[in-house]
């Protein structure tokens, strides 16, 4: 399969929302390391939240001061989660398991 050709203006459009999908990553970070926000609110906003509902959840859970990558992949592992998997794609009761736990460790 082909590359599309694009014009430098669409080239220069990919690239400003590229920049500006990885500044509202990295607020949610830091939102995340600093409290203000928690991972359950993630969880429980996203669909009011586009770029909310885009985002891994390994990389929403490591995320949270404390969970490093072995307490992420034991916890996805417990809960049948797929480490590919995104906000948006978690089912009903994965989201559900993935809170309850997270506020059982009052994150």
């Amino acid at each position: 399969m082909t590359m599309p050709v694009r014009t430098n203006e669409e080239r220069d459009a990919a690239l400003v929302s590229a920049r500006a999908v990885r500044r509202v990553r990295a607020q949610l970070r830091d939102d995340i390391r600093n409290g203000q926000l928690s991972a359950c609110e993630v969880l429980t906003g996203y669909p009011t939240n586009e770029e909310w509902a885009r985002v891994k959840v390994r990389w929403l859970l490591e995320s949270i001061p404390g969970m490093g990558q072995v307490k992420v992949s034991s916890l996805m592992d417990q809960l049948r989660i797929a480490p590919s998997r995104r906000v948006r794609g978690l089912g009903i009761h994965q989201r559900a398991a993935l809170v309850d736990s997270l506020k059982d460790r009052n994150v």
